[in-house]
């Protein structure tokens, strides 16, 4: 017999029938899943009701192990054994993961050093005249499963330096600005591409671009290609290449995210954006820059038409002067122009006034105003 607890490890066997328990002098066991040590128990039926156990320890063996191809530079080290896995469920990983590592070709271990039991590979060089170099090396489990797995390294030169290009701009270490916002041009851009030059010429070629996770919000990249995108700005984003090689060779280039003036109003104003100015007064013209995370929020002030044109003055900083002498009441046409990269402007109607009420005086005689009755 088997224990209830036990039943889901092991079964008894009655030819091709699973059984909880067996009458007979020899039963066979057969192991349901692994890791667990269980108890049969064997016991006479002849009245004497003696009982043996014995244990038995389920394992559960490798079915399929599989580790990548990989790429080291020579004087590096890799862990090979942290880049196994096993593709088993995970109710269902194996029991004993004990492995043995091997070289295919015993006369690589002139450019390579590999540990047997752990996995460590380290490339001491390349052969003469070669420019790169494939080792084959083989993995065995050695739970009895008798399953091993293959991989090839490829050694390479070692990467020594990475410059970073922005159309053939070396920008390493360097500060280069992107735009956010409907006013961005080829030349206040709102992405680039990023490439890098590596050296020696020999290495390998691929890398990885990466930012932190927290300037994702203002900044977006492809860790392949280096294309990044200023999402929003406000912030200057770190972006690192590094080597694949082995070397983690890393090299860093700022991007500094601007957002440019989109929209603008004039603030302060009773009628919104139309602006109202008496004769002989000066009105300080002042706007809100949008989006409020505009960088640069200043704009310059200037006349552009309008039957008033000849009776004001305009200063480039908003200060706007009403003749004393204005003959009627007049329209006039000013624009205010972002003093940012992006330059956008918007023109505004402001209406001049001859004269201007300075005070209104309501007088009423004393009366005496009853309910539901109206006074004028």
């Amino acid at each position: 017999t088997v224990a209830a607890k036990d039943q889901p490890y092991v079964t008894l066997m009655d030819g091709d029938n699973e059984v909880t328990e067996y009458v007979g002098a020899n039963v066979t066991v057969k192991a349901k899943a692994g890791g667990k040590t269980i108890n049969v128990t064997a016991a006479t039926m002849d009245g004497t009701n003696r009982k043996y156990t014995v244990r038995i320890r389920t394992a559960q063996l490798v079915t399929d192990m599989h580790v990548d191809d990989q790429i080291l530079a020579v004087g590096r080290t890799v862990n090979l054994a942290s880049k196994l896995t096993y593709n088993q469920t995970a109710d269902a990983q194996p029991t004993n993961k004990k492995v043995v590592w091997s070289l295919d070709n015993q006369t690589d271990a002139l450019y390579v050093n590999l540990n047997a039991s752990n996995g460590s590979l380290r490339a001491l060089k390349l052969p003469a005249n070669k420019e790169t170099y494939t080792v084959n090396i083989t993995v065995k489990a050695q739970d009895g499963s008798l399953v091993e797995e293959k991989l090839a390294v490829t050694l390479y030169p070692a990467t020594t330096n990475l410059n970073i290009m922005d159309k053939d701009v070396n920008v390493t270490n360097k500060t280069i600005k992107l735009y956010v916002g409907k006013m961005t041009t080829e030349e206040f851009r709102n992405s680039c591409d990023l490439n890098v030059d590596i050296q020696p010429a020999k290495a390998f070629q691929n890398v990885k671009w990466t930012i932190a996770e927290k300037d994702k919000e203002f900044l977006s990249i492809d860790e392949t290609t280096g294309k990044v995108e200023a999402l929003k700005g406000g912030r200057t984003v770190a972006v690192t290449v590094t080597a694949q090689d082995g070397t983690n060779m890393r090299s860093t280039v700022r991007i500094q995210t601007v957002q440019l003036m989109d929209d603008m109003e004039v603030i302060n104003q009773p009628a919104g954006n139309e602006i109202h100015v008496a004769a002989g007064k000066t009105m300080a013209l002042k706007i809100n820059a949008l989006p409020t995370n505009t960088a640069n929020k200043n704009v310059t002030w200037e006349v552009i038409g309008g039957e008033g044109a000849d009776y004001v003055t305009l200063t480039a900083a908003g200060s706007l002067k009403v003749a004393q002498n204005l003959p009627s009441n007049m329209e006039l046409f000013i624009r205010a122009t972002a003093k940012d990269e992006g330059g956008y402007s918007e023109v505004f109607k402001v209406t001049l006034y001859k004269q201007v009420t300075m005070s209104i005086r309501l007088t009423a005689p004393t009366t005496t105003l009853g309910v539901g009755h109206s006074m004028q």
